[in-house]
Parts: C-alpha cells; sequence; structure tokens
C-alpha cells in the first residue's frame, strides 16, 4: 500500500510523448504470424463458477457475468468479418481452441481475450499490480499459458516479455463495435508493420520494441478535428478555447462512436489504454481514418487511487464504457495543443 501512496505522489505530472504505446511483435513471429489462420476464441460460461458467485454475490451478479459474456461474443462475431482483413479467421470455443493449441498445429494463431494483470516496475522485486482487460495473439504452439493471469513475466530487474505476438489491455471489456474496431485496428497495425520494422531475435527476454510516434503525426493531428467526449468531462467549450486552439467538437458519446464506424477522415479522438511504454494508463489520440495513435497524454498519477488496487469489480458490473474511466482534464488539452504547436 505505501508502494502505491508513493506513486501517486510522484507521477502526478502530466506529459505528452511521441513513443507509441504497445511493444511491436517480433519480426520473424510477425512475418509466421501473417501466413497463419487466426482462431478467435469465444468465451463460455462456466456454469460451476456461476454456482459459486450467486451464493456469493447473488442473482445480480451472476446476471452481469453472462450478459458480459453474450455482449463480448456478439461483439466478436459482428466485428471480425467486418474489419480482420490481415489473414483468415475461424470462430473457435475455449474446447476446440484447446485442442488445436495441444496438437501443436503449426496452421493456426490465436487471439483470446480476459482478465489479465499489468505491472509497473518500482524498484527491485517492487512491482503495482493493475488488474486490466487483455486481448492477445499467439502462434498456436505458444498459447498454452494463454489464460495466465499474467502475460508477460517478472523479474527481479525488470518486466520480460511473455510468449504473445502481440497485446493490448483495457481498464474493462469493450461495448460497442467501435471498440472493437479500434481493438482491431491496433493488432493489424502492428502486427504488419512488425514484418518490416520489428525488432530480430527470439520472442523471450527483454524484447520490448515501442518505438517513435511518426513524425508526421503532429501534421495530421494539427488537421483533424478533435473529438472531446463530453460525457466524460466536467468543462464545457468556453474553457476549451482557452487551451486548445485547433478544431475540436464536443461529442456525445453516440455520435462519437458513428462518427469511428464510418470512417469520419476528418476526426481524431480519445481513448483511453494501457501503455506498455509508460507501464501505466495513458490517454491517446486516435485518428479515425486509418487507427494510428497520433498522441499519448500521460493521465498523471491521481487514477492510481481507481486503478493501483485491482478489485475485479468491473467483472460482474452491468456493461458499461471502458472509456468512461477516461480521467481527461483541460491541462490534458494544454499538453495536446503544446504537441501540436502553432
Amino acid at each position: 500500500m505505501k508502494n502505491i501512496f508513493f506513486f501517486l505522489i510522484m507521477c502526478s505530472c502530466i506529459s505528452i510523448n511521441t513513443y507509441a504505446q504497445f511493444s511491436y511483435p517480433i519480426q520473424k513471429v510477425a512475418i509466421e504470424f501473417q501466413k497463419r489462420t487466426l482462431i478467435v476464441e469465444l468465451q463460455e460460461k462456466d456454469e460451476k463458477y456461476m454456482t459459486k458467485l450467486k451464493k456469493k454475490d447473488g442473482e445480480e451478479a451472476v446476471d452481469n457475468y453472462v450478459s458480459n459474456i453474450d455482449n463480448y461474443n456478439r461483439l466478436v462475431k459482428e466485428s471480425f468479418p467486418k474489419y480482420w482483413k490481415t489473414t483468415p479467421f475461424e470462430f473457435k470455443t475455449k474446447e476446440e481452441t484447446d485442442d488445436i493449441v495441444k496438437s501443436g498445429d503449426k496452421k493456426y494463431a490465436v487471439f483470446s481475450a480476459g482478465w489479465r494483470a499489468e505491472k509497473r516496475k518500482q524498484g527491485t522485486d517492487v512491482y503495482i499490480e493493475f488488474e486490466v482487460y487483455c486481448f492477445t495473439t499467439y502462434l498456436a504452439e505458444k498459447a498454452k499459458k494463454r489464460d495466465k493471469y499474467y502475460s508477460d513475466n517478472q523479474g527481479s530487474m525488470n518486466i520480460t516479455r511473455g510468449p504473445h505476438v502481440f497485446k493490448l489491455s483495457l481498464a474493462s471489456k469493450p461495448v460497442s463495435e467501435a471498440d472493437f474496431k479500434f481493438i482491431i485496428q491496433q493488432f493489424q497495425l502492428h502486427t504488419e508493420k512488425a514484418t518490416t520494422i520489428g525488432k530480430t531475435g527470439g520472442i523471450w527476454k527483454t524484447a520490448f520494441f515501442i518505438p517513435d510516434i511518426s513524425f508526421k503525426a503532429k501534421k495530421i493531428l494539427k488537421e483533424k478535428k478533435l473529438s472531446i467526449p463530453k460525457d466524460y468531462i466536467d468543462f464545457g467549450e468556453p474553457e476549451i478555447k482557452e487551451v486548445y486552439k485547433h478544431p475540436f467538437e464536443l461529442t456525445a458519446s453516440e455520435k462519437e462512436e458513428q462518427l469511428i464506424l464510418d470512417d469520419s477522415k476528418e476526426y481524431a479522438y480519445i481513448n483511453y489504454v494501457w501503455s506498455e511504454k509508460q507501464q501505466y494508463w495513458a490517454i491517446i489520440v486516435v485518428d479515425i481514418e486509418s487507427g494510428e495513435i497520433l498522441a499519448r497524454i500521460g493521465i498523471g498519477g491521481v487514477n492510481v487511487a481507481v486503478f493501483g488496487i485491482p478489485t475485479g469489480l468491473d467483472r460482474y458490473a452491468p456493461i458499461i464504457s471502458y472509456r468512461s474511466k477516461i480521467f481527461f482534464k483541460l491541462n490534458h488539452l494544454k499538453a495536446i495543443n503544446r504537441f501540436i504547436g502553432k
């Protein structure tokens, strides 16, 4: 607990960076991944677990658990045919996926998701743990431990890369097609780029590779209208105009979802992810047209109070957008404005 409060004090500033968020796949692994059929693993209800959950937390928790799984599977089945263009893919149950993984069949890769933990290193053998909803791809022969709570490995000196191809972590489950479009875009963009610029060498050890965001990002962002999620902020247009000198629009959640689905090329929008570079939550600015990340804004330390202690409560909560957790203030807009320049 002391480490958490120390972290809260030390990370109270806001920064903006030209680094991307996610570690690129290893080059040779990305090339191999592109040759395979992707198994998209569907989620299943665990009847034994539901019985225990009912006794512990009541019928409402069970209903939420079931709704979350049903919603996830619906989104997966609706989104992959629309947005996944990289490789062939097939939907499989967990049992079917397990059989393929155990067989060692190298014709397949696996897309899997679930509640996991990310960690931030605070010192030798000192880590702060954050519960996340993590999406991960694996080569099938490396997917035996895909259900592990920790996707990466913890050493005394650093965090080392797990056996995945690529991963992306959110604050809770995705709840809309727009969420899944973003997720799929990131997997495809990073894996495709890694075939030419990914780090060479083995999949293990400290094989993290997080390159700079393209210099063109600043110019692109300057030309975009920034969609600001008015449902999740506590300030208005007059305050925004004082600190942000570029085009923007205060947008309701429903409209922003539609902008994303419509590929509205004149817009960029704000999202919220776990940053592997920062080892912490970060706000990002995403180009709707391409899915490219144009900027990252460090959120500061205040959200440790919300996310620093893993409770797992969101697992059984009613379905709400993970983006409602965005801690977005005027200082973040100031940082974006400073990044863009005049």
